[in-house]
């Protein structure tokens, strides 16, 4: 198994960050949400390093969301076993592969779909929790208009709480 390290998102951006994170909680106004690449590859090298591909623990699955010009796919990096970081992004040919999704400390992920199928309304997720960790769950919502998916509410031992403090300690 291979350590993981993030590599500096801003040396393979094709475009400026494609929305403004000062309304996002910290978390997520410091991550990759919204950054734009010119394709996959360049997206995959910037989150996990040059040698993304020889490790057996990055993982890439298409998310078939119908009907849709764009293409979407899942990113996962499995090292840690519970509570993985996962990405949701799309490839289109006027923006470039974005990532849409950014859901830290992920056990399990559930789509909620409106009345058409398109995309997701909301993505909710949850941690697993542990003996010194409170379980939380994060609802994110699709911003039309910034096309790509926010944290709305967050909640932690079922209680909602601020998304600016969900993950930290007691």
């Amino acid at each position: 198994m291979k350590s993981k390290r993030l590599a500096a998102p801003a040396l393979l951006l094709v475009a400026c960050q494609a929305l403004a994170t000062d309304d996002l909680p910290a978390l997520w106004a410091s991550s990759p949400l919204g950054n734009c690449f010119t394709n996959q590859h360049q997206l995959l090298s910037s989150l996990f390093g040059d040698d993304y591909g020889e490790d057996e623990n990055i993982l890439v699955t298409a998310a078939e969301f119908e009907p849709s010009i764009d293409r979407y796919f899942w990113i996962m990096d499995t090292t840690p076993k519970i509570n993985g970081t996962r990405f949701l992004a799309r490839s289109a040919a006027a923006t470039g592969t974005c990532i849409v999704l950014y859901a830290p400390f992920v056990t399990g992920i559930e789509l909620r779909f409106g009345q058409s199928r398109a995309l997701p309304e909301e993505i909710r997720t949850r941690d697993a929790g542990g003996p010194s960790a409170l379980s939380s769950k994060v609802v994110y919502r699709y911003d039309p208009q910034q096309k790509l998916y926010r944290p709305h509410q967050c909640f932690s031992r079922s209680a909602q709480v601020s998304c600016e403090s969900v993950y930290r300690p007691e």
